[in-house]
């Protein structure tokens, strides 16, 4: 569909629910306007404000053929066994170690 036939559609769509009243079609569509110009607004800042919430890092491209990235440097390493240490009250590492490995 073109834009001008889409539009045609919207607005068919809109008549449907509208006020069948003499006078007031028009002011009905316009309302149903102004509330979806409103939720589209909402929606954009809500989107907006997810992404700077919680932005998300850049990688570097890879070829989709790859099966893993992994990074070249180490900038941010954490030291696995003294995280597992730090685990070591938590139920749901019980018999991590012997699990991890195929």
């Amino acid at each position: 569909m073109q834009g001008g036939e889409l539009e045609h559609h919207r607005s068919k769509q809109q008549f449907l629910c509208s006020s069948k009243k003499k006078g007031t079609m028009v002011k009905s569509i316009a309302n149903q306007e102004a509330i979806e110009q409103f939720i589209k607004k909402v929606n954009d800042a809500r989107k907006k404000l997810n992404e700077q919430n919680d932005p998300q890092p850049c990688q570097p491209h890879t070829s989709p053929l790859e099966h893993y990235h992994i990074a070249k440097s180490s900038r941010n390493s954490k030291d696995f066994t003294a995280w597992l240490r730090e685990q070591r009250g938590n139920h749901a590492f019980k018999d991590f170690l012997p699990h991890l490995h195929p």
